[in-house]
């Protein structure tokens, strides 16, 4: 907690998921000129869809029970990923932001891992190991060619992006991302979980909604 202290107050602010609740933090000024700034938009929204994915539907691996088994995060990309994609959907879909400024910010994030070097020979799964080798580090050297923990953000957003539009080319627009977040996270209401998962899962799920080779 000292820690996560620490980076709200050198950072400015701070978004933590919990089981039931969520801490989230701005830079002072938030709240002004509110249509000329779009940061921090999708913070409140991120940190709520973590509620169901990532707390109540876990990976296997980060189902540890307790602090002495190592937590093994190959599947940040969706627990993350797709929560980032979740985040910006929210955010331009209650009006925190704008289905423009939302679309422009794709485009800038898209644009930004077109020019990354690394993806040239680093996977994208293999960002979620940086939580162990070099944890939140953003001032290493040669950063576009190393990649970072924050790729399995960003990236992956784009990735559940094409998910979710072939799902509605596929099925003629009848289903989408939302049917399988009905279906992966929205079952067993009331329960507080953690009811865990692995690859297969996510993928029966996807094939469930839209047969495809996930």
């Amino acid at each position: 907690y000292d820690f996560l202290l620490a980076q709200s107050k050198h950072f400015g602010g701070i978004g933590l998921e919990h089981h039931e609740s969520s801490e989230n933090g701005v830079r002072p000024g938030y709240f002004k000129d509110w249509d000329k700034a779009i940061a921090a938009r999708e913070l409140l929204p991120h940190e709520y869809v973590h509620s169901w994915n990532g707390k109540f539907r876990r990976p296997a691996g980060l189902n540890t029970p307790d602090f002495q088994v190592p937590m093994q995060g190959r599947l940040l990309w969706l627990y993350e990923g797709q929560t980032e994609y979740w985040g910006w959907v929210l955010a331009a879909r209650s009006g925190l932001t704008t289905p423009a400024l939302a679309r422009e910010r794709l485009a800038r994030t898209a644009a930004s891992y077109a020019l990354q070097a690394g993806r040239a020979w680093r996977n994208l799964q293999d960002t979620t190991q940086d939580n162990l080798m070099a944890p939140r580090r953003n001032n290493r050297d040669w950063r576009s060619w190393q990649r970072s923990g924050g790729d399995y953000y960003g990236e992956m957003l784009l990735v559940w992006l094409d998910a979710d539009t072939l799902m509605r080319e596929k099925s003629g627009g009848t289903k989408s991302l939302d049917d399988f977040a009905r279906a992966f996270f929205g079952m067993r209401d009331g329960e507080l979980g953690p009811l865990p998962y692995d690859f297969t899962d996510i993928v029966a799920a996807l094939n469930a909604v839209v047969p495809h080779d996930w």
